[in-house]
């Protein structure tokens, strides 16, 4: 943020560049502020609920680079989300008719999916389904894992994330599969709940995950086992971020929770239906739910879609308060150490109660807190004990 910051304090002093220049670099830096503020205030905040959110405490809000030595306060979650829609705009309107070299630079598509994510979270349902059409009509397309798993065999594990699918629209960063599911770690695995969730024939699940010794992890740019995917032979490029990728199935996911939201199911159904049809090779059926049971399809699509990229925990929050179809569950996770000999014992289970448990958002560090003596107020919130 502060170097996004400097960066539009100064950009205005280079009048001898060309202006479409100076509004590329303008529509970068409002891009990635907006992106930065939405993880902060996601992190550090209550997710936005539209009845508490001008009361709700967010995050400082620092919008110039000079150095000031006030003592921060935090401001309302609805000040930081107002920030954040207004930063995408404007890089919008800076981004709008500049042709980018990669999918490593901002577009105005990039804006635009990153808007329709943050209105889902805000709930300004129509305006969520305006910008994913413009993006839905950026000329980008479903990657077609059904045809390509019949095309290319053992190869089809070509993981939907990476940047040279039809339907990259932007990535950037580190990938945290690579720290967290590290090939030595032998604790950590991808959980039942959420093996179940795929159907047979759902592609997506063999090109997300390996089995390892009997159970699944996801898979890495850099870390396999057995055979690794054949990049070169679909095409793709293996350097795309699980941190901060915006795909086109992330755009569809959030217009079909737009229209569930805005009653028109019928065209709801209609997006599920074009994008399972490109992830499950048989029996794929057609999409007849309705109500309560299409938002739970929607969720869960968008959960096996965007697996490992940043949005489950987030989308918890907001799911918990969604004024329509509210959604809350307990996460459990087992505990293991591992002795001298090499096997895992069981030690016992941390348990995350449902949301509005206060572990579902993170503590402001000591350190900010003793910096800005009192003015910047803490998250009250218990420590996890091992049951």
């Amino acid at each position: 943020i502060g170097v996004a910051n400097a960066v539009l304090d100064e950009v205005e002093k280079f009048s001898d560049e060309l202006e479409t220049d100076v509004e590329r670099v303008k529509g970068q830096a409002y891009f990635l502020r907006g992106f930065y503020y939405f993880y902060l205030v996601n992190l550090y905040a209550q997710p936005y609920n539209s009845f508490t959110a001008s009361e709700d405490l967010g995050v400082p809000l620092k919008d110039f680079s000079y150095i000031d030595d006030r003592k921060w306060r935090r401001a309302t979650v609805q000040q930081v989300y107002d920030q954040i829609v207004s930063d995408l705009q404007y890089a919008v309107h800076y981004l709008s008719g500049k042709e980018m070299k990669s999918y490593y630079w901002a577009s105005a598509n990039a804006a635009r999916s990153m808007l329709s994510r943050v209105y889902c979270y805000i709930g300004k349902w129509e305006q969520a389904v305006a910008v994913c059409d413009t993006v839905m009509n950026g000329g980008y397309a479903l990657f077609d894992a059904v045809a390509n798993a019949l095309q290319t065999g053992t190869s089809k594990q070509a993981a939907l994330l990476f940047s040279g699918t039809p339907e990259m629209i932007f990535t950037m960063g580190c990938n945290a599969r690579n720290l967290v599911f590290y090939f030595p770690q032998e604790g950590f695995r991808v959980s039942d709940d959420l093996l179940d969730l795929y159907e047979d024939g759902d592609y997506r699940k063999s090109l997300s995950f390996y089995n390892y010794a009997g159970y699944y992890r996801p898979y890495t740019p850099y870390v396999q086992t057995g055979t690794p995917p054949n990049f070169t032979e679909i095409g793709a490029d293996p350097y795309a971020s699980d941190v901060f990728a915006l795909r086109l199935p992330e755009v569809l996911l959030n217009k079909a929770e737009a229209l569930v939201m805005l009653d028109r199911e019928g065209e709801a159904r209609e997006l599920l239906q074009s994008l399972r049809e490109k992830r499950i090779a048989s029996d794929v059926g057609t999409v007849t739910e309705s109500g309560k049971e299409l938002m739970e399809l929607v969720r869960n699509e968008r959960r096996k879609e965007l697996v490992f990229q940043g949005h489950r925990w987030f989308d918890l929050r907001r799911y918990a308060v969604n004024a329509k179809y509210p959604f809350t569950k307990e996460i459990r996770h087992n505990a293991y150490a591992k002795a001298i000999t090499g096997t895992l014992i069981y030690e016992g289970y941390y348990l995350l109660p449902p949301y509005p448990d206060n572990k579902w958002v993170l503590p402001i560090p000591d350190f900010e807190l003793e910096e800005n003596q009192g003015e910047l107020l803490p998250n009250e919130r218990d420590e996890s004990v091992l049951y």
